[in-house]
């Protein structure tokens, strides 16, 4: 809409994302939404990239499979 110009959707989704694994206690260091260009096609593609902390990261090597 005309009235929403500054809505990004790809930074939405990534406070999708970001509220996710928060709310399955892996909270994140940071979730951010990239757009990256894709030769051969005329939109770019958005990437969703997720930074764990380091405690999360230990605490999921640990876990029994």
């Amino acid at each position: 809409p005309k009235d929403r110009a500054g809505l990004n959707c790809a930074a939405f989704a990534a406070g999708v994302v970001h509220g996710m694994l928060d709310a399955a206690e892996l909270t994140p260091d940071a979730v951010e939404a990239h757009s990256v260009a894709v030769e051969g096609q005329r939109a770019p593609r958005t990437v969703i990239l997720v930074k764990l902390r380091p405690d999360v990261l230990a605490r999921a090597r640990h876990a029994p499979s």
